[in-house]
């Protein structure tokens, strides 16, 4: 099944040039895991862990990654900008793991 994915990747490993490493133990991209939802509609975590092994270690990107299952960025600390008004808003419940 990963090397299924990593011949229909239709992403590379970077994002506007930048490598973005969501899973450090697997070191898997945020383009892997992108692809692992647009491609293959996972919906889940367990989902894309079994498409890319993103979040099968020490599950301290489980956070990112339901952010981008959410449509959301995958960075998980307590606050953020708004992207308005630039005012700091809280944007996750989980302790920044």
């Amino acid at each position: 099944m990963a090397q299924e994915m990593a011949l229909k990747t239709k992403n590379t490993n970077r994002i506007d040039g930048v490598i973005r490493v969501v899973c450090r133990c697997f070191n898997v991209s945020e383009a892997k895991i992108r692809d692992a939802i647009e491609l293959y509609g996972s919906t889940e975590v367990a989902q894309v862990t079994e498409q890319t092994r993103a979040g099968g270690g020490c599950n301290a990107c489980h956070c990112r990654i339901q952010r981008m299952l959410e449509g959301k960025r995958p960075t998980c600390t307590m606050f953020e900008s708004c992207g308005t008004c630039g005012f700091r808003v809280q944007q996750c419940e989980c302790d920044g793991k």
